[in-house]
């Protein structure tokens, strides 16, 4: 199965966000796919989506509402869910077909972070994976 993964947590970005990334993942994947939402409050989150709790990460505590809380769709708690995985945070924005990544790569990929262009650094915004490897 091929999945794609977000994480909402905290109040910076509501509902609307999880159910927008939804709607775009459909209209640009052409393979069947679950659209998984880690999050500590799924209201008004689309019935479509299913919901999963956000897996405990160890951080320091100045650190509870930074982009580190990603680190838990790395969680042993999430190798439940079997087959790749594409992670896409919520202020994605899908223009052309998500299907390359479930086509073309196999191991853990991530893009390219634009602030710094080829100097191998990846943007966490988006990358596929496989849970619980």
């Amino acid at each position: 199965m091929h999945n794609i993964l977000c994480i909402k947590w905290g109040t910076a970005y509501g509902a609307l966000y999880v159910n927008r990334l939804l709607h775009m993942a459909k209209r640009h994947m052409q393979l069947p796919f679950r659209f998984i939402c880690l999050t500590d409050d799924a209201t008004d989150i689309d019935p479509e989506v299913e919901i999963r709790p956000i897996p405990d990460v160890a951080q320091p505590q100045h650190n509870h509402l930074s982009p580190w809380r990603k680190l838990a769709v790395f969680s042993p708690d999430l190798a439940d869910i079997q087959g790749k995985t594409l992670f896409l945070d919520l202020d994605v924005v899908i223009v052309d077909d998500l299907t390359v990544f479930f086509e073309g790569f196999d191991d853990l990929t991530i893009i390219e972070n634009w602030t710094q262009p080829g100097r191998g650094i990846g943007n966490s915004s988006v990358f596929l994976f496989r849970p619980g490897t």
